[in-house]
């Protein structure tokens, strides 16, 4: 396999037409999303994978060809499975692009606890987004970088390394990507929304309410106010949660988010610890 330039990461296109996946790789086109990908062949790619450098492994294409899992398990064995990587990362979410994937997967991770997890897609009704108001002490506002570096700002820090870990650059997300946050009493951050995976026309959600807000309302403050920014906009906007992540969903149904499908990833455990 053969590590494919980002000039080129166009090319992965054709590989990857699930739902759930096209918006997450257009991201990466864009270079809005981390990413290293690798490929059969450089002009003409029928099979790849791509690591989001972190939690997420992707494979596309096609699903049978011997030396693109040949390398794959190596890939794997080499660069996820070392003692110390495999603490920091704990799991990888294993993502196929079909279920043609299935038996490599069981190869690739043989000796590793593999756990198949449903996940849903959710995609925005405009026609649905709430308009809600903030309770008393609490206030609605775009993020900004002043409002990640006011050093005063409980919380900001968390919202800060969020962002960084999805976006390849803090300043890239504020040229291309927009987000919502709640603060209370101006001291503290209770709940944000973000848009990630973006790329034209479109993007993904990421949402957190702090544990002490939590059950309030204020995560779907957020998330209405980012869905009503991409209705406005026209932006095609997914949430993807885990299907036993209830109050997620319930969020993102409240804020307008509608089930568009249902799929399947396997979770590699790499560590125990």
């Amino acid at each position: 396999m053969l590590r494919l330039p980002f000039r080129h990461y166009s090319r992965l296109r054709p590989l990857f037409t699930a739902p759930q996946l096209t918006f997450v790789i257009e991201a990466m086109i864009a270079g809005n999303s981390p990413a290293a990908a690798w490929v059969d062949d450089l002009d003409a790619p029928r099979a790849a994978w791509i690591w989001d450098t972190t939690h997420s492994l992707y494979l596309g294409g096609a699903a049978c060809l011997a030396d693109v899992n040949t390398a794959l398990r190596q890939f794997v064995r080499d660069s996820l499975l070392p003692a110390e990587t495999a603490r920091q990362l704990g799991i990888v979410k294993v993502y196929p692009d079909s279920l043609d994937w299935d038996e490599t997967i069981h190869h690739v991770f043989a000796g590793v606890r593999r756990v198949p997890r449903e996940r849903v897609l959710l995609a925005l009704d405009a026609a649905a987004v709430p308009t809600l108001t903030a309770p008393d002490g609490f206030r609605v506002q775009p993020v900004t970088p002043a409002v990640l570096d006011a050093g005063s700002l409980l919380h900001a820090d968390r919202l800060a390394a969020e962002i960084e870990s999805c976006w390849t650059a803090r300043a890239r997300f504020f040229e291309r990507g927009f987000g919502w946050c709640v603060i209370h009493h101006e001291t503290t951050m209770a709940a944000w929304c973000t848009a990630e995976y973006v790329s034209d026309g479109q993007c993904g959600v990421g949402v957190e309410t702090v544990e002490a807000y939590q059950n309030r309302g204020l995560g779907t403050l957020a998330a209405a106010a980012l869905a009503a920014r991409c209705a406005a906009a026209g932006l095609t906007a997914h949430w993807d949660a885990w299907a036993s992540n209830m109050p997620s969903l319930v969020v993102g149904q409240k804020a307008g988010f509608r089930e568009k499908t249902r799929y399947n990833v396997v979770v590699a455990v790499l560590s125990e610890s």
